[in-house]
């Protein structure tokens, strides 16, 4: 039973043991009392749950998560630009200082404008070593805090729009459920007429319309363009756990399974990791003792790796995090790009 309509229950539970030592009908002032106490909010003559109220919200949201995305791909772009010229530049420049220290070995040029030459050499050089100090090469650049900060504030709202994506059609039929749920409790009937005529359970918006935008927002959130940064030395990634949790994982090239933390599989929706069995790995100079699990889905931007072999790892090693083993994925072929910030995949 979703978390949603349990605690739907527990509050109808509650409230139900006042309703039925009464006798008589309830006052406005009881009925709304009683409406506040099963966790409904009133608005005017409608009376919703905190999850309509977050459904609205969370609505809201997608046409500005939509516009956070774009701008942060364009301020990573202008940031790979910025250091692809200087690296242009920079080429350049030697050429033009390898040109200019030929033409001084020249025997053909007078002394005053060998001379002129000389100077030239020295100003050009000294570009060279300012070019040289601006322009990140590949992984320095992947790392690089500006980089990093533009990068993961573009892989942060990508991650918040996909999740609203996959979550907010779930939610919409919860909502419903719930709404039906309270709908057939005597106590929630009773207050609600007593609170007046027009009174009545949520706000009967057409959702399913608004939901039906959705696939607008998927290039965005699920585009073919998979960001990455480097953090200690490390790439990082992020990734949708059967689209329904954001992981954001260490990139390695290598055999084995993927490392995820159980809380976060738990958040995922993974059952009886009690019961899956127990393996042993050497990592990172430790041994890992953990579940063997296997996760149904990993997004990757528009790529999904389907039946993922997973060590679930347990509190004591948590402070791994998670690791995302190239081997687990062999379905499609990828590599960093560091220079773009991006992962690409063979099409």
């Amino acid at each position: 039973m979703p978390l949603l309509l349990l605690l739907l229950l527990s509050w109808v539970v509650a409230v139900a043991p006042i309703q039925a030592g009464e006798t008589g009908r309830l006052s406005e002032q009881a009925a709304r009392q009683r409406l506040a106490e099963a966790g409904l909010s009133n608005e005017g003559f409608l009376w919703l749950l905190p999850a309509e109220e977050r459904l609205v919200r969370q609505l809201d949201s997608l046409d500005r998560l939509a516009r956070e995305v774009r701008n942060a791909e364009k301020r990573v772009d202008a940031l790979i630009e910025q250091n692809e010229s200087r690296r242009r530049e920079l080429l350049q420049t030697e050429q033009l200082l390898r040109q200019l220290e030929a033409a001084v070995n020249d025997p053909r040029p007078t002394a005053e404008q060998k001379a002129q030459l000389k100077q030239r050499i020295e100003v050009v050089k000294a570009r060279r070593a300012q070019l040289r100090q601006l322009y990140l090469p590949s992984e320095k650049f992947a790392e690089h805090h500006q980089v990093r900060h533009e990068v993961i504030r573009w892989i942060n709202a990508r991650n918040e729009l996909g999740l609203l994506i996959r979550l907010l059609p779930e939610a919409r039929f919860e909502l419903q459920a719930a709404y039906e749920q309270l709908e057939r409790q005597p106590v929630i009937v009773a207050a609600l007429a007593a609170a007046g005529e027009q009174h009545r359970l949520g706000s009967g918006r057409d959702y399913d319309r608004r939901l039906s935008r959705l696939h607008e927002f998927e290039p965005l959130a699920f585009s073919q363009v998979v960001p990455l940064y480097i953090a200690a030395g490390r790439p990082r990634v992020s990734a949708l756990v059967n689209e329904r949790a954001v992981a954001t994982f260490t990139w390695e090239e290598a055999s084995g399974p993927t490392l995820l933390p159980e809380s976060l599989l738990a958040r995922a929706g993974a059952t009886d990791l009690a019961a899956a069995p127990v393996e042993q790995l050497r990592y990172g100079g430790r041994t890992l003792r953990g579940r063997a699990v296997t996760v149904a889905y990993l997004r990757l931007g528009d790529r999904v790796a389907s039946d993922v072999s997973v060590l679930a790892l347990p509190p004591e090693h948590e402070d791994v995090g998670c690791v995302l083993r190239t081997g687990s994925i062999s379905n499609f072929l990828s590599k960093p790009n560091f220079d773009k910030v991006r992962l690409e995949f063979e099409r």
